[in-house]
């Protein structure tokens, strides 16, 4: 959804750079709290620019998997 529907459409009206920026703020907003934001848009620019040099959909989707993998892992050795 952030990948491609919203950073295309975004990308036509503010152009490339603040596409990146505005959908990684939004997918941080979106997926987090106060706390997970800063992280969150980190890791939607890193999604973003992986999407943007390899024009697929699939490294993201990757790497965003991997993410949630390690982080629900972390969260069930603490007990959480």
């Amino acid at each position: 959804m952030f990948r491609r529907v919203v950073y295309v459409y975004t990308k036509k009206i503010v152009g490339v750079v603040p596409a990146v920026l505005i959908t990684s703020l939004f997918f941080g907003v979106l997926h987090g709290g106060a706390v997970q934001v800063i992280p969150l848009t980190v890791l939607g620019i890193v999604l973003q620019v992986l999407y943007i040099k390899n024009s697929t959909l699939y490294t993201s989707i990757l790497l965003h998997s991997l993410h949630n993998f390690l982080i629900m892992s972390i969260f069930v050795i603490l007990g959480i």
